[in-house]
């Protein structure tokens, strides 16, 4: 299991996500917490494609 700290909630990160990019991701009782728990079987492409997603939303959205 990894997880990604933030400064902010990420509640609606998260809902991003899901919703627009079919990338699900766990919650936590800290609300500025992410949790991942690839499967493993995951490739560098899923990487890449999670990050990328990651990416483009912080910049629409958290700059």
């Amino acid at each position: 299991m990894l997880g990604l700290e933030f400064d902010f909630e990420v509640s609606s990160l998260r809902k991003k996500l899901i919703y627009d990019y079919k990338i699900f991701t766990g919650g936590s009782s800290n609300k500025n917490l992410i949790r991942i728990l690839p499967p493993l079987t995951i490739q560098e492409k899923h990487f890449e494609y999670f990050f990328k997603s990651l990416e483009k939303e912080m910049e629409k959205n958290y700059n």
